[in-house]
C-alpha cells in the first residue's frame, strides 16, 4: 500500500494484519493516536499565541501603534534579490526565518532543525524580527 508517502510492503501487512478487521484496528488506535497528537500541538499554538498577543496589547510590550498592526511578531519575511541575484537564481525573491531565542533550550543546539518541539510551529520562538536565521540543521 502506499499513501501519502507512507509504503508498506505487501507481506509485512499481512504479517501484522491477518485480517481486514485487524488492519481496521490498527488504522482506527493510530488515527486515534495522532489526532491526540496533533490536538496538544494545536492548544499549544493556541496558548502561545494568547501569550504572545496578550503581552503586546495588554502589557504594552513590543512595537504597536504607527502602522504596526500586526498581533504577533512576523517569523519569516520576504527579500527581494538583487538583479543579479535574480539572473543567477531564476527567481526574485527569497523567503527568509528571523532568528531569536526559545525559552530553556540550549544556547549550542539548532531549534530550526527537525526534532518533536517544532518551535516555529508551536509559536515558541520569541523573535527577533532585526536578524534573519542563516543555519537549518546541516544546510546553510
Amino acid at each position: 500500500a502506499n499513501r501519502s508517502g507512507a509504503v508498506i510492503p505487501g507481506e509485512v501487512s499481512k504479517q501484522l494484519c491477518p485480517n481486514i478487521d485487524a488492519l481496521k484496528a490498527h488504522m482506527s488506535r493510530l488515527q486515534s493516536d495522532l489526532v491526540a497528537h496533533f490536538n496538544g500541538i494545536e492548544q499549544d499554538i493556541l496558548q502561545s499565541l494568547r501569550g504572545s498577543i496578550h503581552e503586546r496589547l495588554v502589557q504594552k510590550k513590543g512595537p504597536v501603534g504607527d502602522g504596526n498592526s500586526a498581533l504577533v511578531e512576523p517569523y519569516f519575511r520576504r527579500l527581494q534579490l538583487t538583479s543579479a541575484a535574480v539572473e543567477r537564481l531564476g527567481y526574485d525573491e527569497e523567503i527568509v526565518a528571523h532568528n531569536g531565542w526559545v525559552m530553556d533550550w540550549p544556547a549550542t543546539e539548532d531549534f530550526a532543525a527537525p526534532s518533536w518541539r517544532m518551535v516555529y510551529l508551536r509559536r515558541h520562538l520569541c523573535v527577533w524580527t532585526d536578524t534573519v536565521k542563516l543555519r537549518y540543521g546541516d544546510s546553510e
